[in-house]
């Protein structure tokens, strides 16, 4: 590992071997408290730098039960929230967990119903839409499976 402050190997995808790709730029970490310095790996006297992790934002919704309209059917709420890294960023800062946060809920606001045949034909037409490749496989399905009634 130290010596990648003077030479760092690298390899490409499709190339045989290793290549000579330079030295690692100043400040490279090259072992435990070693970074690199004037081509060598030398104790980091510098600073440990800032260390920001990313943390999840509050949940965001609003508080609207949505459906797709269909007799007897509930409707869910959608709560979603971001993930915020601050410059500079530790490495491999992430935050855990999902983006998206579904709930379900009763008595959602419709101004209209629909049969569920009806609305997995729109569905599926939107879906067409969105990524034509699906056509096939829709197709081949039916808008709604036989197991369905």
């Amino acid at each position: 590992m130290k010596n990648i402050c003077y030479s760092m190997k690298c390899r490409a995808p499709g190339r045989r071997g290793y290549y000579r790709a330079g030295p690692a730029l100043e400040g490279t970490p090259c072992g435990k408290d070693l970074i690199c310095h004037g081509g060598e790996c030398v104790k980091n006297t510098i600073s440990p730098g800032v260390s920001n992790t990313a943390q999840w934002s509050e949940w965001f919704s609003t508080g609207t039960c949505e459906s797709g309209c269909i007799p007897r059917s509930k409707g869910f709420i959608k709560k979603t929230r971001t993930c915020n890294k601050k410059s500079p960023v530790t490495i491999n800062s992430i935050c855990p967990g999902s983006t998206t946060e579904v709930t379900l809920c009763d008595n959602p606001t419709c101004s209209g119903y629909t049969t569920a045949k009806d609305y997995a034909k729109t569905m599926c037409t939107k879906f067409i839409e969105a990524d034509p490749r699906l056509t096939s496989k829709i197709k081949a399905h039916g808008y709604q499976p036989a197991h369905i009634s």
